[in-house]
């Protein structure tokens, strides 16, 4: 038998699960429970965002800057 426990914080309905790769294919019973402490555990820590990783693999039209069609902006207040 193969037993995990993972701790993290849910946020969304998606959850990735390291390690499992022995585990495709096999039956398994998977089992939610709310962490006691409230919640309170820490959330990892974000990666750094780094300014310009995807210059060149973006590219824009020379209307980039050109006013959006009236329907566009009314749709977008809806």
């Amino acid at each position: 038998m193969i037993a995990a426990r993972i701790k993290q914080r849910l946020e969304s309905d998606v959850v990735r699960l390291p390690n499992v790769g022995p585990l495709i294919g096999k039956n398994v019973e998977i089992i939610v429970i709310e962490d006691e402490d409230g919640g309170k555990t820490e959330a990892p820590p974000r990666r750094r965002r780094v300014p310009g990783l995807a210059k060149g693999i973006i590219k824009t039209g020379p209307d980039i800057d050109a006013p959006l069609p009236d329907g566009v902006v009314e749709d977008f207040y809806k």
